[in-house]
């Protein structure tokens, strides 16, 4: 995963800031335990941590930099993020992944998409 970030990081430098709009919006439902301000506590130490901007509550919110663009709505135990826009180098499945990967840190899992 490391290895993916610094890959990532070099390659931002070397390319022009561009972005591609996602054709249809994608969209993933993860179920998680825990409460939902700790949920977004999580997210948005994270997002500080990698430069990416976060507003929102433990209702829902967005995050952008870096060339992505997302939202996330929270109803009860199920967090719905829906993807806007990609960085350029950034497949959709390579963003599956990272959500599959990442999901687990959050006590979440993976229940669906679209």
């Amino acid at each position: 995963m490391e290895g993916v970030r610094k890959w990532l990081k070099i390659a931002l430098l070397v390319i022009p800031m561009t972005t591609i709009e996602v054709r249809a919006v994608r969209v993933c439902a993860l179920r998680f335990s825990g409460s939902p301000t700790e949920l977004v506590a999580s997210i948005a130490r994270d997002c500080s941590k990698y430069g990416v901007k976060h507003t929102g509550d433990q209702l829902a919110g967005r995050v952008h930099g870096f060339g992505l663009k997302a939202s996330y709505e929270i109803r009860g135990d199920i967090l719905t993020v829906s993807i806007d826009a990609l960085p350029f180098l950034c497949s959709w499945k390579k963003v599956q992944r990272i959500i599959a990967e990442k999901a687990p840190e959050y006590g979440a899992c993976m229940i669906g998409e679209e």
